[in-house]
């Protein structure tokens, strides 16, 4: 069902916590697929979605699954830990059991395992393993292991699951949420001294009138850390401002030169609005434009990098024929 939760996650846009996770998740994204569609904002992405390659997508998960993403999908929730392989995934809708249970046990390794009234399929893909149950007639849980798929079914029966609290009125006010726990514990990159001072961060996307808001609030261990956390976030936002004009379209440059950061004690929120048209429009033209092609920088095609000065194939990049010396002239003949 990896295929399955890749293919979902990719054609519904699937990204918190409405439903509760195992113990040990460190971080969570949940997709109001119901609240996504009934907006403004749906109507672009049911008219992006009979467009190609999106449509043929969508075809293609339909036919494997027997659920369309636009009109069968309610909800997708996705947490996970430290690594890939603790991630699980719970799915709430219009679900065809014969087709995916077809398509689990026609995968390689499979094996079923009895669990009271369910049963958990397990099988491997791309050398991982991976699990997934039909829980109920409207809920799909799948993870990289039988034991994850029943600490998951645990939490949602109501047993023992993760502490990733939502800040209050969160939960169920928008078509995307997240949240982290502890997020500097995942982080590997510079940013990660930002994240550390940071106990739990939290961000939702919604429709708010006839603005799209984006909103985030970071907990803190101490007054002195959000300080950071909020000149931090600032000189983040002042940073991505100054690219050049042609790199950032006009529209999401402005909202980022009115973003807001405030701090009330050790608790630091952001918020980013832009005017719903213009963010309809946006992400209207990057879904029908595509993935940017890779820049190729240098002369050549794929795999030539560029010079020091940055015009041409540097000195690793030469061709075929720039490996090969011309022979020595023969013994006697001046060179």
């Amino acid at each position: 069902m990896r295929v399955l939760a890749i293919g979902i996650l990719t054609l519904a846009a699937a990204l918190p916590a409405a439903d509760p996770l195992p113990p040990g998740t460190r971080w969570g994204l949940h997709l109001d697929v119901t609240a996504l569609l009934t907006g403004r904002a749906g109507e672009t992405v049911r008219a992006v979605a009979t467009r190609q390659p999106h449509a043929a997508r969508l075809a293609m998960v339909r036919a494997l699954t027997g659920s369309d993403p636009l009109t069968d999908l309610r909800t997708v929730t996705v947490g996970g830990g430290d690594r890939p392989e603790s991630t699980v995934v719970v799915v709430r809708g219009r679900l065809d059991r014969e087709r995916l249970e077809t398509m689990a046990m026609a995968a390689m390794d499979h094996r079923s395992v009895p669990a009271g009234n369910r049963v958990i399929h397990a099988w491997t893909h791309d050398g991982h393993p991976a699990a997934g149950c039909l829980a109920a007639p409207d809920l799909l849980v799948l993870g990289g292991s039988v034991e994850q798929v029943l600490t998951t079914m645990a939490a949602l029966d109501g047993g023992p699951a993760a502490d990733l609290a939502l800040p209050a009125g969160w939960k169920g006010s928008a078509m995307l949420l997240a949240t982290a726990k502890d997020p500097g514990a995942m982080g590997r990159g510079p940013e990660s001294a930002l994240l550390r001072a940071t106990r739990g961060v939290s961000a939702r996307l919604r429709e708010d009138g006839d603005a799209l808001a984006l909103e985030a609030v970071a907990e803190a261990g101490s007054e002195d850390q959000a300080r950071r956390i909020q000149d931090g976030l600032k000189g983040l936002v002042a940073l991505i401002a100054l690219r050049p004009p042609e790199d950032m379209p006009a529209s999401l440059a402005a909202a980022l030169a009115a973003a807001e950061v405030e701090r009330q004690g050790a608790s630091v929120a952001a918020q980013v609005r832009m005017p719903l048209d213009a963010a309809i429009a946006l992400v209207a033209e990057r879904l029908v434009a595509g993935p940017r092609p890779p820049d190729r920088p240098g002369l050549g095609g794929p795999g030539r990098g560029p010079s020091p000065d940055g015009r041409g194939p540097g000195p690793d990049d030469r061709g075929p024929s720039d490996d090969r010396r011309p022979p020595p002239p023969p013994r006697g003949e001046p060179r």
